[in-house]
């Protein structure tokens, strides 16, 4: 079932049983106070019949047993059947006698519209015809007596039955209004969370068949969805700069791997040849090719070694002071080469590491900035504390990176020299190998860099 379907379903269902609920609780309390109302206005009927009665009495002519027949009538079409008696117990006037049949088919059209309403009606001494006798009198003086009878502890008329009726079928009415108007903010709400949803899906199906340029461009409040959005747009980019890169590492290792298979190869053919004698010099560049070859290889391996091999740390508490001393001495040729200053600079921090792998993490970082320093130039190493945390700088103001490459420095072979000149030592994979021990030790390593200006290394552990 698809999702749209499933969102009108689940909402058309929760708002149908709510206001069904709503509804029905609702008609229970009117009903209750429906009854209430009826047995208040049963209990007026018969004080106004007693009343009434009572006013069909003078001293001079007794009873008008003509007005009497009139009220008694029109207390049976009310659902009373009265019988009136003098003070000696004397019949005056008997609705049962005036017209039995009648008075069977009030009882019985009573009977069965309460029975219409409730089926338990007559359950528990409820719904039964009974009969209870009043005192008539006038000034005080006891005229008689009246006996009504009806059913207790109510009963509904016809008109009532029909306001019953006539409330239970608006119920429906706003029930299926409710209903309908459910269904129609369900599809709303529907087609606001499907639409970007279906788009997420076509642009992921794109992005599955190698189309990494196709972006999610749609409009939505929902949270969930705008971040899934940004995801899928993200996980685009990503797999873009990677086809990127794969192109870029396919056409580098393979520029590494001919240079000097190729030098070789001349030499070797020329020298089988006969064409060069064979000397120090040629057998030197012969075994720096080689050698290249070799360290080629060997990158290779190191880089292999940090993704698959999990990396085992003997951690201990450290000074960066003591950590830029050991760089020093560890770099000093590459620095003496160049005439480049290091400098450390800032407070001093202690860092709980494993001392060797932040060595070689902090020893690529260092070999980067002096191979793309100029000659006579400082390099500094500055450190803050913040929120637990330590920040390493590494600062130079070397040739710099462009935003162009910036993205990819940290990715394995990547150069940003793209002629790939061979006086440029290394094979790209110095940041990479950083990055990996850093992650490591759950840290975090960023970089900032101008064209021109230079480049800031942040390392925060």
């Amino acid at each position: 079932m698809r999702l749209n379907k499933k969102i009108i379903i689940i909402f058309a269902s929760i708002a149908f049983f709510s206001l069904f609920l709503a509804m029905a609780l609702s008609n229970i309390f009117l009903k209750s106070q429906f009854e209430k109302y009826v047995i208040k206005k049963q209990d007026k009927k018969s004080l106004n019949l007693i009343y009434s009665l009572s006013k069909c009495y003078s001293l001079e002519h007794g009873w008008d047993k003509v007005e009497l027949k009139d009220i008694g009538i029109a207390a049976l079409e009310d659902g009373m059947i009265i019988k009136i008696t003098d003070r000696e117990g004397k019949v005056i006037w008997d609705a049962k006698s005036e017209d039995g049949l009648k008075c069977q088919r009030v009882i019985k059209n009573i009977s069965d519209n309460m029975e219409k309403v409730n089926i338990n009606w007559t359950v528990k001494e409820k719904g039964k015809y009974k009969y209870k006798d009043y005192n008539l009198e006038k000034d005080k003086v006891l005229l008689g007596k009246v006996t009504v009878g009806n059913y207790s502890p109510y009963y509904y008329r016809d008109e009532d039955i029909l306001f019953l009726n006539e409330l239970n079928k608006l119920f429906l009415i706003a029930l299926a209004i409710a209903l309908l108007i459910s269904i129609i903010v369900g599809t709303f709400l529907s087609k606001g969370l499907t639409k970007p949803l279906l788009e997420i899906t076509e642009i992921t199906h794109d992005i599955s068949k190698g189309n990494y340029n196709k972006k999610i461009k749609t409009n939505t409040n929902t949270y969930e969805i705008k971040l899934l959005a940004e995801s899928v747009n993200n996980l685009g980019d990503d797999l873009e700069r990677q086809k990127y890169i794969r192109k870029k590492l396919t056409k580098d290792i393979s520029h590494e791997l001919r240079t000097p298979i190729t030098t070789v190869l001349t030499y070797m053919e020329a020298l089988k040849d006969g064409v060069w004698e064979p000397s120090q010099e040629k057998i030197n560049i012969c075994y720096e090719e080689l050698r290249r070859l070799d360290k080629l290889v060997g990158d290779v391996e190191k880089i292999t070694k940090c993704e698959t091999t999990a990396i085992e740390f003997k951690k201990e508490t450290c000074s960066l002071k003591e950590i830029y001393n050991e760089l020093h001495s560890l770099l000093k040729k590459e620095l003496k080469l160049k005439d480049i200053s290091l400098n450390f600079k800032g407070k001093d921090v202690n860092l709980l590491i494993d001392k060797n792998s932040i060595v070689k993490a902090f020893s690529c970082i260092l070999l980067n900035s002096v191979q793309y320093s100029p000659k006579e130039s400082n390099i500094s190493i500055e450190a803050t504390e913040k929120n637990n945390k330590k920040y390493i700088y590494f600062i130079d103001k070397g040739k710099g990176i462009s935003e162009e490459d910036l993205p990819y420095v940290f990715e394995r072979f990547y150069k940003s020299d793209k002629s790939r000149n061979r006086s440029s030592e290394g094979f790209g994979i110095g940041l990479t190998i950083a990055k990996y021990i850093v992650n490591a030790h759950n840290g975090e390593i960023k970089i900032n860099s101008k064209l021109g200006e230079g480049t800031t290394v942040t390392v925060i552990l």
